[in-house]
């Protein structure tokens, strides 16, 4: 049976929208990304208007994310750094790549894009665990 700590899954699920503010800021990867996706000035003021229903979507669905982990950190007893990191690159490899590769193998998306996206899900993934082993 799956044990969840709602509190911890609450504070893991906070990791990725914090992340992605600073990732996705201009002083980070922001210029690249708006490049790279060729928005337009129209479509960032639109995406900005949505953003607090982008972010508590996101915010929800990152909760599931979370439990899984707790779940997986406890199943495989990745405590250590090591295997913490083993763990974040299975799951990178594994689950994220395929999706980024696709997009750019058939939607056409920057190579460099999916650079960018991969480091924000390795890091993402890295610290969400890290959470997950400590509590």
């Amino acid at each position: 049976m799956f044990e969840v700590n709602w509190f911890v899954a609450i504070v893991m699920a906070f990791v990725p929208v914090v992340f992605a503010i600073f990732w996705y800021s201009r002083a980070m990867f922001g210029h690249a990304l708006i490049r790279l996706t060729n928005i337009t000035p129209e479509q960032l003021e639109f995406r900005k208007r949505r953003s607090a229903t982008i972010t508590i979507a996101s915010f929800v669905f990152h909760i599931f994310t979370a439990v899984f982990l707790q779940n997986l950190v406890r199943i495989s007893h990745a405590y250590s750094l090591l295997a913490l990191l083993i763990l974040s690159l299975a799951l990178l490899f594994g689950v994220v790549v395929p999706v980024l590769f696709w997009q750019v193998a058939w939607e056409g998306k920057s190579p460099k894009l999916f650079i960018i996206n991969g480091g924000y899900w390795f890091v993402v993934l890295f610290v969400m665990l890290s959470i997950a082993s400590y509590f």
